[in-house]
């Protein structure tokens, strides 16, 4: 395998933006972001985590010690991040 540097991606500002939900996302990193994005300032080193939640209820079935299907009753996942 050859290795490309050019290939590896670097954040260029460290700060946080958030567009709304279908705006058009740059197709590379020299491309500037629109004037969806709003920008929220710097992050630690820490960066931002993605944590998610699920709840589901099983169905049982008469022949079976666990269930058979689940429903998802509720879907949730939280973005967070320390700025400076």
């Amino acid at each position: 395998m050859t290795l490309k540097p050019s290939e590896v991606r670097v954040a260029g500002t460290g700060e946080l933006s958030l567009a709304p939900v279908g705006t058009a996302l740059p197709t590379d990193t020299t491309t500037a972001l629109t004037t969806a994005f709003k920008g929220y300032g710097y992050t630690t080193e820490d960066g931002c985590t993605l944590t998610k939640s699920v709840s589901r209820d099983g169905i049982p079935a008469w022949q079976s010690i666990t269930p058979v299907r689940y429903i998802t009753t509720s879907l949730e996942f939280t973005v967070g991040c320390t700025f400076l």
